[in-house]
């Protein structure tokens, strides 16, 4: 992970992403990319080209703002700062194909913001458009290193997956406790060793139908601070970052999570 992009509106939520972000860095050694978009409005091109130089002007010294802040505590950490013009989520998109990035962490809101979700279209968006692993950390959440680390499985990837390989990595360097769990209605008693030993790692079954309660379930039992779920088509990781996301795991989720993308 010697690369991490942080998007940053530098609001209290990025800021809590940035803190993240320069946790995971230290334990690396890795290079935090500061990124800041700003949007034009619509106008006559002369003003256009007026309040884009302003906008830019505000975007670059925000960012020196906010690198002069972190370099008086972790004078250890290598940051580099790109302003853009666009939207957030195709500015992100745009700079990861040009730069090599392993990591991407971004900060969300929880519940407040629209009523009944938890994620803003930004972050639903890359989660359905990027190849990347991504953090999304919750304003509420408390900066614990992932120590304990929950893996929201379907049993499709095999526990030697390469898709597995991130957080593999954060478990060996954080010394973390990883767990796998998979909710269902269907398994029967006689079918989870098979199961398991098919999957090659012992598994905590959450019996139930309904996947954000079964996933709330597993987070109050198991005292996690790192959940992790895999992004394909179809996927629990996109029925859950949907726009009709419902509010208990809005109001229940301060915990990291980190979206693991099928290439």
């Amino acid at each position: 992970m010697k690369k991490i992009l942080v998007p940053t509106d530098f609001s209290k939520t990025a800021n809590k992403a940035l803190d993240y972000a320069i946790k995971i860095a230290k334990c690396f050694g890795s290079e935090i990319h500061l990124l800041n978009s700003y949007e034009l409005p619509h106008s006559g091109a002369t003003l256009i080209i007026n309040i884009d130089d302003l906008l830019a002007k505000d975007s670059h010294e925000a960012l020196e703002k906010c690198v002069s802040k972190i370099e008086i505590n972790h004078p250890d950490i290598v940051i580099k700062t790109h302003s853009k013009s666009g939207n957030a989520s195709d500015t992100i998109i745009r700079y990861l194909k040009i730069h090599t990035i392993d990591l991407i962490i971004m900060g969300t809101t929880g519940a407040s913001g629209i009523k009944g979700k938890i994620f803003g279209s930004t972050t639903s968006n890359l989660i359905k458009n990027i190849s990347t692993p991504m953090f999304v950390v919750p304003s509420k959440t408390k900066l614990e290193d992932p120590v304990r680390i929950g893996i929201s499985t379907d049993l499709k990837f095999k526990l030697n997956d390469p898709i597995y390989n991130p957080v593999k990595k954060l478990a060996a360097a954080f010394g973390s406790r990883v767990s796998f769990f998979n909710v269902n209605d269907i398994y029967k008693k006689e079918q989870l060793d098979t199961i398991e030993k098919q999957f090659g790692n012992e598994i905590d079954f959450v019996y139930g139908h309904d996947l954000e309660e079964g996933i709330n379930e597993y987070l109050e039992d198991s005292n996690l601070n790192l959940l992790v779920l895999i992004s394909e088509k179809h996927s629990l990781a996109h029925k859950i970052f949907k726009p009709s996301m419902t509010k208990i795991m809005a109001k229940k989720l301060t915990v990291p999570m980190l979206i693991l993308p099928q290439k």
